[in-house]
């Protein structure tokens, strides 16, 4: 039995620089795709500390995770 692929966007996370989708909802599974330290406001590579890209990145992801 296959489950039904629903795409997932979110205006909160920055737009694929690619033809993908930011995340794919299949069953009870939810896959997010390309999320780097990229700022959603600014479209630019976030630059600084490790942990400044880590959080952007996380932020990005949550965003997505959150428009399942």
């Amino acid at each position: 039995m296959s489950s039904k692929k629903v795409p997932i966007y979110s205006s909160r996370a920055p737009t694929p620089i690619a033809p993908y989708t930011q995340g794919v909802r299949a069953g009870d599974y939810v896959f997010i795709t390309g999320q780097i330290s990229t700022d959603v406001k600014t479209g630019e590579p976030v630059v600084g500390s490790l942990r400044v890209q880590y959080e952007t990145t996380f932020n990005n992801v949550l965003a997505v995770t959150e428009a399942a």
